[in-house]
């Protein structure tokens, strides 16, 4: 079962602002230190997607917030490894 920080389903153009958005408003709440971002049950991630990530990456470290991806695997894996974006995201 899907914990909090998990996405579920689509991380395209549809999806991507709301995700940044939310992400980026995680990253100001008082206390928080670390964002974790699970794609573990992602089924489709796009070039918009990624770009969600990015940014949602760039606001975690303008706050001195860190910022990871867990459980990327399938094809989040490999679009992040297209994207020499591994080594950003902590994925290992």
């Amino acid at each position: 079962m899907p914990g909090p920080g998990s996405l579920i389903g689509e991380l395209d153009q549809d999806t991507s602002a709301g995700l940044a958005g939310l992400i980026g408003n995680a990253a100001l709440q008082y206390g928080v230190t670390e964002l974790v971002v699970d794609l573990g049950h992602v089924t489709f991630l796009t070039a918009a997607g990624v770009r969600a990530l990015v940014q949602a990456c760039d606001d975690a470290a303008s706050t001195g917030c860190a910022f990871r991806v867990a459980n990327a695997d399938g094809i989040a894996l490999r679009v992040l490894a297209a994207g020499g974006l591994l080594d950003l995201f902590r994925i290992e």
